[in-house]
């Protein structure tokens, strides 16, 4: 009986080595697998880094772009019947017409829609209503500009 006990003990370890063996190549492939996944998202990793550094820069320029047309537009002088208007519409605080300006002014209404142009060219002033009487108002921009440049 020792040796069929022998043979049986054969028998279960060479049916386990082989379980094993095949385990062991299974894990193998899973694992190739995984670097193979690895080196591709790696990949994908140097890819998006190098678009966020590109995006980055992009940003940065067209933020230095932005902020010297910002200074450009707050560096430019207003003459001072332009200052004059946006003066009356900063006391009044109201949306005005046109002809308010022309009668407050003594001026051409021809020269207070020149002016206008200006204001609203720097987004200073912008339409309120339209209509038969078309109103303007001033901006917060305009604001900002009467506050920090006029009024000091």
């Amino acid at each position: 009986m020792k040796i069929f006990g022998q043979i049986e003990k054969l028998i279960n370890e060479h049916g386990s080595a082989t379980i094993l063996k095949e385990r062991l190549h299974l894990a193998a492939d899973k694992y190739s697998k995984l670097e193979d996944e690895n080196a591709v998202l790696k990949e994908k990793i140097e890819t998006l880094e190098s678009n966020l550094d590109d995006a980055n820069k992009e940003i940065e320029r067209l933020n230095k772009v932005a902020n010297c047309f910002q200074k450009e537009q707050s560096q430019q002088k207003l003459d001072e019947v332009t200052k004059g208007i946006l003066r009356k519409f900063f006391e009044a605080g109201r949306d005005l017409p046109v002809r308010y300006f022309a009668s407050a002014l003594s001026l051409d209404i021809g020269i207070v829609q020149y002016h206008f142009d200006i204001l609203r060219k720097h987004n200073f002033i912008i339409q309120a209503t339209a209509g038969r009487e078309a109103t303007f108002e001033l901006t917060p921009q305009g604001r900002k500009y009467f506050v920090e440049q006029i009024n000091t």
